[in-house]
C-alpha cells in the first residue's frame, strides 16, 4: 500500500476514525478525572479542576463539531465508489459481426462496477485524449474529448431523431459496460473509437491508425468521484483482433510507461 492508497483508505473510514478519536477524549477525560494518575511506581501526574474543566470543554467543542459533520461524514460514507476492469479477454474484449458493412469486428470494453452504498447517478465517460507511446512518447493524437458508448444505449443517430447521448445510472454492488474501441476486418490499418455521436461528423477523427497508445479516460458522476484511468493498447499485429492491452492508474502513468515502451524501443 503506497502513500496515496494510505489516503483514500482514511477518506474511506473517516467517519469510524472519528468515533475512535472521540472515545479516546473520553477515556482520557475519565482517567483525568482523578486526581492524581500513576505512571511507573512513584511519579504521577495532576491534574487540578482547571485543566479538567478544559478539557472537558475541548471534549464538548470536538463532540459538538462531530455532531454538526456528522450527516456529511454520512453521505460521504455511503457514497458510490465507482471502479473499472478491462483485460484482454471476454467479457471484456468480444467478437461481433456488423451487419451494414459484412464484416467482423474486435471490441475492447470497459466495465464499471459501483462498490458503494448508493446509486451512481449520470454516469458518463470520456476519453479526454490519447498519447502516442514508444518512439512518440509526449506526442498527442489531435483530437477534442469524446464521449464514449454505454452499450446497451442507443447511439446519437439524426436519421432516428436521437440527437442526445444517455448518462446511465449504476446500482449498488452492479455494473455497467462501456465501449472504447473496436477494429474491423476489413480495415486492417486503423482503430476505430467508440464514440456515442460516430454519426456525427465534427471535425475530429473518430478512426485512428493503428499505432501503441495511452487512452487517458475519465468516469463522471454526479454523486460520486471522478475516476481516471489510462488504457494502453499495443503490439499491433496483422490480425484484426491481434494486439496487447493494460489498464492502469494515471498516477502509475511514467512506471507504466517504462514497463510496456521504454525497456524495448522499436
Amino acid at each position: 500500500m503506497d502513500f496515496v492508497d494510505l489516503v483514500e483508505w482514511f477518506r474511506n473510514h473517516l467517519d469510524i476514525i472519528a468515533v475512535v478519536l472521540i472515545f479516546l477524549l473520553i477515556i482520557i477525560t475519565f482517567l483525568l478525572i482523578f486526581s492524581c494518575i500513576p505512571i511507573g511506581k512513584s511519579v504521577c501526574i495532576s491534574a487540578d479542576r482547571n485543566e479538567i474543566a478544559a478539557f472537558g470543554t475541548m471534549l464538548a467543542v470536538v463532540v459538538a463539531l462531530f455532531i454538526a459533520f456528522l450527516p456529511k461524514l454520512s453521505e460521504y460514507r455511503n457514497r458510490p465508489l465507482l471502479t473499472v476492469e478491462c483485460y484482454k479477454r471476454r467479457p471484456y474484449c468480444r467478437e461481433a459481426y456488423i451487419a451494414e458493412e459484412k464484416t467482423k469486428s474486435y471490441w475492447v470494453s470497459l466495465i464499471i462496477r459501483n462498490n458503494g452504498r448508493n446509486i451512481a447517478k449520470k454516469c458518463e465517460v470520456r476519453l479526454e485524449h490519447i498519447k502516442y507511446l514508444g518512439i512518440y512518447p509526449d506526442k498527442a493524437v489531435d483530437i477534442d474529448p469524446i464521449v464514449l458508448h454505454w452499450v446497451g444505449t442507443p447511439r446519437i443517430n439524426p436519421k432516428l431523431n436521437i440527437y442526445h447521448s444517455e448518462k446511465i445510472d449504476i446500482y449498488r454492488r452492479s455494473y455497467a459496460v462501456l465501449s472504447v474501441v473496436f477494429t474491423k476486418a476489413n480495415d486492417p490499418k486503423n482503430l476505430c473509437i467508440a464514440a456515442v455521436d460516430r454519426a456525427i461528423p465534427r471535425g475530429i477523427p473518430f478512426d485512428i491508425p493503428k499505432r501503441d497508445y495511452a487512452f487517458f479516460i475519465t468516469i463522471y458522476s454526479e454523486n460520486a468521484d471522478p475516476v481516471e484511468k489510462v488504457l494502453y493498447l499495443y503490439d499491433f499485429g496483422k490480425k484484426y483482433n491481434s494486439f496487447k492491452l493494460n489498464l492502469t492508474e494515471v498516477r502509475y502513468l511514467n512506471k507504466e510507461h517504462t514497463k510496456f515502451f521504454m525497456l524495448n524501443p522499436k
